[in-house]
């Protein structure tokens, strides 16, 4: 033991470089731990299920929207394509607000390859494209889970 406390007396620098690199991985793991905390009341996160179904008027979907975030916000933009970017319907109604934990219900008329909706409707598998933009810039894209209208 008296080997060791000789060592650490003659090795003053080696202790206090590694006190020094433990508090610097500290400070950065607490600022770290803070931008999150403190970005969380602040989320926006958006879901959305598409339910199709024929009306006299042709094929329409309705979008269910739910604001899973913490904070109200707005739908600029639906529209929903193929998977070569090609749309097939757009959203066009008012601006929607969602309120955090409500949804919001929008019809959307598919006005291009009605066909190839019907014969996409269980699963999008990467063939159908539902891309929201909401007024905070973000963009929101979904391409599995198209259920049964």
């Amino acid at each position: 033991m008296n080997e060791i406390i000789a060592w650490c007396n003659q090795n003053e620098g080696f202790l206090s470089f590694v006190l020094s690199a433990v508090t610097i991985v500290i400070s950065i793991i607490a600022i770290t731990t803070s931008f999150k905390v403190a970005k969380l009341p602040y989320r926006i996160k958006l879901k959305v299920m598409p339910v199709a179904y024929k009306s006299p008027d042709g094929l329409m979907v309705d979008f269910v929207i739910y604001n899973q975030g913490n904070i109200e916000t707005g739908v600029d933009h639906i529209s929903i394509a193929d998977n070569n970017k090609l749309v097939l319907g757009m959203y066009r109604g008012d601006k929607v607000f969602i309120k955090p934990g409500h949804t919001q219900k929008c019809r959307i008329e598919i006005f291009d390859r009605i066909e190839y909706i019907e014969g996409n409707m269980i699963d999008l598998n990467n063939k159908i494209v539902i891309t929201i933009h909401d007024s905070y810039g973000n963009e929101y894209v979904f391409k599995n889970g198209f259920p049964v209208g």
